[in-house]
């Protein structure tokens, strides 16, 4: 039996145009170690993801308003210290009520209020 992918290939890329992105790909968690020159070794190549993202991100576990979404939580090795990395291309901008989701306030209760304070600020 044949399947054509080809209508899902563009589903995806509709998808991600649209600003939709899925939030258990879209979340990157790796350990790293702390180096003596500037910035963190990663521990792992590629970063893992959680199985599952609903508590902070709702039932669809789909984060709106941000193209090329990465949330890169990396845990330093030696002590667990928490970094937490927003990058995205492009953020929506509002229309009327309809605007990009507040990812700092979305994931305020489930970080430490020592990271929570570092998210303020920026």
């Amino acid at each position: 039996m044949w399947v054509d992918f080809s209508n899902l290939l563009d589903h995806c890329a509709l998808i991600s145009l649209s600003g939709l992105v899925s939030s258990n790909e879209a979340l990157n968690i790796n350990l790293v170690r702390p180096t003596s020159k500037s910035g963190n070794l990663r521990v792992f190549e590629e970063p893992f993801h959680p199985t599952f993202t609903y508590p902070i991100f709702g039932e669809d576990e789909t984060i709106f308003g941000y193209i090329d979404l990465e949330l890169n939580l990396d845990f330093r090795a030696n002590d667990l210290k928490l970094s937490l990395d927003i990058q995205y291309e492009e953020k929506w901008k509002p229309i009327g009520h309809t605007k990009a989701m507040d990812l700092k306030e979305m994931l305020k209760d489930y970080l430490p209020e020592c990271m929570t304070r570092q998210l303020r600020r920026q």
